[in-house]
């Protein structure tokens, strides 16, 4: 069986180019520490393209920029940490806790209701 050019591929990953944008704006908001020098500057870029395209993955799975914004508002002390790699962790397990959040307010208990199917 052949498959033609267009056929889409639905257990892939999904094309995050479409959500980098909205993923910078918020990575961009965020009160990095970039260091005093090239190196520490560049290790900071890197650590905030890395936390753009865990963005971009929430926001392809249905979140908003706004509830992006809500979630890691709530690490308010990203800019007390001591250096970009304690912030990108912070903010990291932050969008990890309100991932898990979401998903257990979505989904409920599924010892709740379940109805047995007699056969």
């Amino acid at each position: 069986m052949t498959r033609s050019s267009t056929t889409i591929n639905a257990s892939g990953p999904p094309d995050l180019k479409a959500y980098l944008d909205g993923a910078d704006q918020i990575v961009d908001a965020l009160p990095w520490k970039l260091g005093h020098t090239e190196a520490q500057h560049k290790r900071a870029r890197g650590r905030a393209s890395a936390l753009a395209h865990q963005i971009a993955a929430l926001l392809a799975s249905g979140w908003t920029i706004d509830e992006l914004r809500n979630a890691l508002a709530d690490a308010s002390n990203g800019c007390r940490a001591p250096n970009a790699a304690a912030q990108e962790k912070l903010w990291r397990t932050t969008l990890k806790r309100a991932n898990r959040a979401r998903k257990s307010a979505s989904d409920p208990d599924p010892r709740i209701g379940i109805c047995h199917r007699v056969a």
